[in-house]
């Protein structure tokens, strides 16, 4: 497969994919979650590993990601405005990550998500890899 196909596969441009590509951090500041977990199932690997996220074993969670992101946020009696805050991003942006199940896939970038984990006290791979949860 070709940059440009893999690039056209994944939904985005071949810029984009040059930049990802060239740049290292690229990834990890721009690129959302919903790119990354394209290119990972197109490489047949899962975003952790492809990041390099080490998963620990812990009790399974039993919820759907963006439940169990506002039910960590208001145990920490956190308001959607202060996590906002928090992870640099508007209170509308932490709503959509609490509303919809793929909301954090188009909300984050990586590094976003690496900061709400830390916060929230979630294991990134709970985040990063639902699909292998459900």
């Amino acid at each position: 497969m070709s940059l440009h196909e893999f690039a056209a596969t994944v939904g985005i441009s071949l810029e984009e994919m040059r930049d990802i590509e060239d740049h290292d951090d690229e990834i990890f500041d721009l690129v959302d979650i919903a790119v990354i977990k394209k290119i990972a199932a197109i490489l047949g690997t899962s975003p952790s590993h492809m990041l390099g996220v080490h998963k620990v074993e812990e009790p399974r969670i039993q919820h759907k990601r963006h439940k169990f992101i506002r039910m960590k946020r208001q145990e920490k009696k956190l308001s959607i405005e202060e996590l906002g805050e928090m992870i640099g991003f508007y209170p509308e942006v932490i709503q959509k990550i609490e509303l919809n199940e793929d909301g954090l896939d188009d909300a984050l970038p990586y590094w976003a998500v690496m900061e709400l984990a830390e916060i929230l006290e979630i294991p990134l791979a709970f985040l990063l890899d639902e699909e292998e949860r459900t």
